[in-house]
């Protein structure tokens, strides 16, 4: 598979409406948009999946790679792609510069121009929310109360083992500073089950 691809957390109508612009932010305009699900409609009369090709072009870098080679026009504009998958998520994918205008073999010049327009697209990319950033806040939620519940759960099975251990053993003498006072000993055992219960983490 050739390009960056990520599996977004938004519908593929919100992310067709933001993609023009979150291009923008990094100098790109939108010269060319392809609807294959309308073209292959059209030409071959069979249904398909929604998918979109947008030709992104930022023309300070296509300015200079046209000039240091005209035939490079072949590997111009920017594909971006977006469609929906069979379960209804949207998929936004660009095209790597690195792997076409990085890999033309017109030297460092260009392979520097490759470079700079793969990192603007990778943050034209990064503007949109994934599907495991999305999930991300809820898994964490549910691991602090997991968490909270353990610790819990240690405290009072703590405090209840030494409070029984007082009151079924205690200290014969009283003279045993935790075993001989029911607070104390209760208190010791809650501690330490806050203890294991961290260690366990």
């Amino acid at each position: 598979m050739t390009g960056t691809w990520k599996n977004l957390s938004i519908g593929y109508d919100d992310a067709l409406a933001r993609l023009p612009e979150a291009l923008k932010k990094e100098g790109f305009g939108v010269i060319t948009e392809i609807d294959i699900q309308a073209t292959f409609k059209a030409k071959l009369g069979v249904d398909s999946r929604r998918y979109r090709i947008l030709g992104a072009c930022n023309p300070t870098f296509a300015h200079q790679a046209v000039t240091k080679d005209p035939q490079i026009g072949v590997l111009l504009p920017c594909n971006v792609v977006l469609y929906e998958t069979d379960e209804g998520k949207a998929v936004l994918g660009a095209v790597d510069p690195m792997q076409t205008l990085g890999a033309a073999g017109l030297g460092e010049a260009l392979a520097e121009i490759a470079r700079e327009v793969g990192a603007r697209l990778a943050r034209v990319l990064d503007a949109f929310p994934t599907a495991y950033q999305a999930m991300r806040p809820e898994t964490e939620s549910r691991r602090r109360n997991t968490m909270g519940l353990r610790l819990v759960l240690f405290v009072m099975a703590g405090a209840a083992i030494g409070f029984g251990y007082q009151r079924l053993i205690g200290c014969r003498t009283g003279t045993c500073p935790i075993t001989s006072n029911p607070y104390i000993s209760t208190f010791y055992g809650a501690f330490m089950g806050y203890l294991i219960s961290g260690g366990l983490r």
